[in-house]
C-alpha cells in the first residue's frame, strides 16, 4: 500500500510539474508573439516612412529639374488630373513647367497609399491628398531668410504636406528625418499650420510649422519631419512635411 501511495504521489507530482512547464511555455510563447508582432509593426512603419520620404524627394528633385530648365518658382504648376484647384495662370502655355506632365518634370500624381493614414480622420478635407503648400514655412531651413514669428510671405516655404498620417508612422518618420519625438511622441505644433490652400503661383503670408512645449523647437532646422496639429489641425492628428523650396 505505501508502494502503490507513493507511486500516486509521484504521478500526481508529475502531471502537477507538466501543468505548471505548459502555462510557462504558454506565456513564453504569448511574450514572444507579442514581441514579434510589435517588431513587425516597426518594421512595417519604417518601410512606409521611407515610401514617402522618398516620394517626397522625388518631387523635390522633380522642381529642381524645372527649375534648371529656366523655370520660375512661380511659374512651377501642380495641376494634375486627380487633384483639382492646382491651375497655376502663371505657369507657361507649353506646360514646360507642369510637374505632373510628359511636357515639364514627367511626375505622375500618385495618391497616398490608405494604410499610411489614420482611418478615423476619413472625413476630413485633403485626406488622402499630397498638399502642395506655399503658406506655411519652417525656421532655419533656409539660413537668414526667416525667424520665428514672422507671418510675412517672403519667407513661406515650398512645401509638401502629407496630412493625417497615422501616430506610428509619423514618430519612425521623424526618426528617419532625425527629428527628436518628444517623450517619445511627434512634436506638437505651438499654433496653426495651413493643410487647405494649394500653391498655384504665389506665396502668401502663413503659419510657423513649430514645436515650444518641449522646451526648444525639435522642428527648427528640420526640412522634413511629422508634427502633432496643435490647433488647426487639431491635436490628436498627425501630418508629414517636407520643405520642396527653402526661401
Amino acid at each position: 500500500m505505501n508502494i502503490r501511495a507513493n507511486e500516486c504521489g509521484n504521478a500526481l507530482w508529475f502531471i502537477l510539474l507538466a501543468v505548471a512547464l505548459l502555462g510557462f511555455l504558454t506565456a513564453v510563447v504569448s511574450r514572444s508573439g507579442s514581441t514579434v508582432d510589435q517588431a513587425g509593426d516597426y518594421e512595417k512603419n519604417r518601410i512606409s516612412a521611407s515610401k514617402i520620404i522618398n516620394t517626397a524627394k522625388s518631387f523635390e528633385t522633380a522642381i529642381q529639374q524645372l527649375q534648371n530648365n529656366g523655370c520660375s518658382e512661380n511659374e512651377i504648376s501642380f495641376e494634375n488630373p486627380t487633384v483639382s484647384g492646382y491651375t497655376n495662370t502663371k505657369s507657361p502655355t507649353d506646360k514646360s513647367c507642369h510637374l505632373f506632365h510628359a511636357a515639364g518634370a514627367g511626375l505622375s500624381y500618385q495618391k497616398p497609399q490608405t494604410g499610411w493614414l489614420d482611418k478615423s480622420q476619413s472625413a476630413q478635407t485633403r485626406y488622402r491628398e499630397w498638399i502642395l503648400s506655399g503658406t506655411n514655412y519652417v525656421v532655419g531651413v533656409e539660413s537668414g531668410t526667416d525667424a520665428s514669428g514672422d507671418a510675412s510671405a517672403s519667407n513661406k516655404e515650398l512645401l509638401l504636406i502629407l496630412p493625417y498620417v497615422r501616430s506610428s508612422l509619423c514618430i519612425a518618420l521623424n526618426e528617419m528625418a532625425g527629428v527628436t519625438n518628444p517623450s517619445s511622441t511627434p512634436g506638437r505644433d505651438a499654433g496653426n499650420a495651413d493643410i487647405t490652400n494649394k500653391y498655384v503661383g504665389s506665396f502668401g503670408a502663413g503659419q510657423h510649422i513649430e514645436d515650444t512645449a518641449s522646451g526648444s523647437d525639435v522642428f527648427d532646422g528640420k526640412p522634413t519631419g511629422c508634427f502633432e496639429g496643435g490647433g488647426t489641425p487639431p491635436n490628436g492628428t498627425y501630418h508629414f512635411y517636407h520643405v520642396l523650396i527653402a526661401r
